[in-house]
């Protein structure tokens, strides 16, 4: 069974390859050429340069009709500055929804990628899910090329050899160590090799999650359920988060005897805080984070 990534690598490979849904509908939905060594690419990140006719066929043939698959089959083998030529090319001949595209990434690209890593680097497998998920991310944009010769790919050997040594608190520095092959002008690209390195560390530090005992059956006199809880322990559901705390704590102010204003204030602030928090969630989300260029 192949492993999986984390959420936060799967997140992390979708918003920088096309930031987000809404950024994808807007932007990718046509082929585009990302720059440096890409062919043209569709979907997430789906680089047609790099893929054989087959492959192409395989991955897409059920979606779409044959001379859509048959543009998509001419840009195989096309890379570099004749890719950004092909992609205005086949621009109005390719067309790829959010739901095809996620559809292949799910159910093709990650998976596939997965397996390359593990194939690639013995031990991967074994790797906690937010590891596993950057070593994915990182060959999503260079290829699983960590056994590749050359000064490009030392840092991509030498991952390997760390992990295969198991000297894994010393992968974080040789993904962000690769940044010296790209300059500004490719800034995606720095960026995501930072979130790499970051997610890595993080899987580092991410307790093992132990078993939970299961408590025995009593026979008889079960335990009384537990008190709710009273003031100073709202509780907190998982819809309408802020309201219901800030509807929670000033009935509680007012059991404890405070003045209307002051609980007026409550509730202002609470509101404040929670339609802040709503408009920061939404900005961050409409910032795309593009580090698509592969190579």
């Amino acid at each position: 069974m192949t492993p999986t990534i984390s959420q936060d690598a799967n997140d992390l490979i979708i918003a920088s390859e096309v930031g987000s849904r809404a950024q994808y509908e807007k932007l990718y939905q046509r082929p585009e050429w990302p720059g440096g060594a890409s062919g043209v690419t569709i979907g997430i990140g789906y680089d047609l340069g790099y893929a054989t006719p087959p492959k192409i066929k395989n991955d897409w043939g059920k979606l779409f009709d044959p001379d859509t698959v048959d543009a998509m089959v001419g840009c195989s083998g096309v890379t570099g500055s004749s890719a950004q030529t092909m992609t205005a090319q086949v621009k109005s001949d390719i067309l790829v929804p959010w739901d095809k595209a996620i559809s292949v990434y799910s159910t093709v690209d990650i998976p596939q990628w997965v397996d390359r890593v593990c194939k690639a680097i013995p031990g991967a497998d074994k790797l906690p899910p937010d590891c596993l998920g950057a070593l994915t991310s990182l060959a999503y944009n260079r290829g699983a090329s960590f056994t590749t010769q050359g000064d490009r790919y030392k840092e991509m050997r030498a991952i390997r050899s760390h992990i295969i040594a198991g000297e894994l608190d010393q992968v974080s520095d040789e993904i962000r160590a690769m940044k010296r092959l790209w300059g500004p002008e490719l800034r995606g690209l720095l960026i995501r090799r930072d979130k790499e390195a970051a997610l890595w560390d993080k899987g580092l530090k991410a307790p093992k999650t132990a078993p939970v005992p299961v408590p025995p059956t009593p026979k008889e006199n079960p335990p009384p359920l537990a008190p709710k809880p009273g003031v100073g322990a709202p509780e907190v559901g998982t819809g309408g988060t802020g309201a219901v705390v800030v509807g929670k704590t000033a009935q509680e102010a007012a059991q404890a005897g405070w003045s209307p204003l002051m609980i007026g204030v409550l509730v202002v602030v609470g509101a404040l805080v929670t339609i802040g928090l709503i408009a920061y969630i939404r900005y961050k989300r409409s910032q795309p984070l593009l580090a698509r260029p592969k190579g």
